[in-house]
């Protein structure tokens, strides 16, 4: 079950990764704002994931595990965010700042 979660979460991530490579790409509004509307539903089933991941762990061990992986997507988070805000328009020098900061944080 643990590893089904963890697995879950790491999809979901993978999805959101795919919307923002998305974003970046395109200059057309229309397509954004659907890009964005996917990403926003992805967004919260991986919150949901998150969140509920520390009722598998029971252990120290895993509990301390858990901690590191947290840690991380919230620093993830942060970039990500990061990079939507810049690529979200059809201005070409902005989303060439994304496309950097995606590749580089």
């Amino acid at each position: 079950m643990t590893l089904d979660a963890a697995r879950a979460l790491n999809i979901s991530a993978l999805r959101m990764l795919r919307e923002e490579k998305n974003i970046i790409l395109t200059n057309e509004d229309a397509e954004i704002q659907r890009y964005l509307g996917v990403l926003a539903t992805e967004r919260k089933t991986f919150d949901g994931l998150l969140k509920n991941l520390p009722s598998y762990f029971q252990s120290a061990e895993g509990k301390a595990l858990y901690s590191k992986l947290l840690q991380s997507a919230q620093a993830w988070l942060l970039v990500h965010e990061k990079v939507i805000e810049l690529g979200k328009t059809s201005d070409a020098a902005l989303n060439e700042q994304a496309q950097k900061l995606s590749t580089t944080e």
